[in-house]
């Protein structure tokens, strides 16, 4: 990093050098920390982080479904029946990973980048939670009917209804990941 030189001591100049020197301790304060911190598990953080994504992406599910055009939907049908192949005995990481991509693939219609960038943040948030509910192989069967019903919901371009299947969807999550991850925090204690 080259170092900057304020020649003067007037107290603009005081002002701006001031300002500076905090910005570039901030910066780089996030940079030599960045990817270190890992919050301990938490009842409330789990539940707060799904209230969040129950709204911020039920909102990009109904704007998804004013968005998609019948040009869109021969992709999106693609993703679909390549995710319902995963359903059958397939790597769990791998099924979860395709079915954001499909997930993603319909925000990005909205064609709002703050909204999918909140969105984003969210799931990457809530990723240590998500696999604790997928504890029995039917709960794989159950997440792909939420997402054959979403992209019915996108066809008939049913914002609310497709909002509501994709909160549904999140409120599934906490009810079967929830008591595990109770008994994670009672047993770590």
């Amino acid at each position: 990093m080259e170092r900057v030189h304020f020649r003067g001591n007037t107290p603009k100049i005081n002002v701006v050098k001031h300002t500076f020197l905090d910005i570039g301790n901030e910066i780089m304060g996030r940079w030599r920390n960045y990817g270190a911190r890992v919050s301990a598990l938490s009842m409330e953080e789990f539940e707060e982080i799904y209230a969040l994504r129950s709204g911020i992406e039920g909102l990009a599910a109904r704007l998804t479904a004013k968005k998609v055009e019948s040009e869109h939907l021969p992709a999106l049908h693609q993703e679909l029946n390549a995710l319902e192949k995963l359903t059958q005995n397939a790597d769990l990481f791998l099924y979860l990973r395709r079915e954001w991509q499909f997930r993603v693939h319909c925000y990005q219609l909205t064609q709002r980048q703050r909204l999918l960038k909140q969105v984003l943040l969210l799931r990457e948030h809530s990723e240590r939670y998500i696999y604790l509910a997928y504890h029995e192989e039917t709960r794989v069967a159950e997440s792909f009917d939420f997402h054959c019903r979403l992209l019915d919901a996108f066809e008939k371009q049913a914002g609310l209804q497709a909002e509501n299947i994709l909160q549904e969807a999140l409120r599934w999550t906490l009810t079967n990941a929830g008591p595990l991850v109770e008994s994670m925090l009672v047993t770590l204690k």
